[in-house]
């Protein structure tokens, strides 16, 4: 074979490797805004952060078998899954007093909320 000469899969993988090469060149956006995966601040106003908290009191008040009230969001970040995960800091009402926990809801891809994580503060 002439040395110039490529196969169909050879050229492929020099394809990928060239368009990969460019395409990381061509991102406006440094690192350091989003690591794919990685964990990400969100607005605690945004309307699907409401409901994956309202989702995690909810499903946390049935678990412990006790009333709990969303009193507020303290803090969210998110995370890009096979859908959105929400890391939650929530204010919680509990027998009349205030309570913090520390939840994890992954918002599904067909628009339900599963409570994965919930510890008290």
């Amino acid at each position: 074979m002439h040395p110039l000469r490529m196969n169909g899969s050879a050229c492929l993988l020099i394809a990928c490797v060239t368009i990969g090469a460019c395409a990381q060149a061509a991102d406006p956006l440094p690192l350091k805004h989003a690591a794919p995966g990685g964990w990400s601040s969100a607005p605690v106003d945004d309307a699907r952060v409401k409901l994956a908290a309202q989702n995690a009191v909810a499903a946390q008040s049935s678990r412990e078998g006790r009333p709990l009230e969303l009193k507020s969001i303290a803090g969210v970040e998110r995370q890009v899954v096979a859908g959105i995960n929400y890391r939650l800091r929530l204010v919680v009402i509990s027998g009349g007093a205030e309570a913090v926990g520390a939840a994890i809801v992954w918002g599904k891809l067909n628009g339900s909320y599963e409570l994965t994580s919930w510890t008290w503060e």
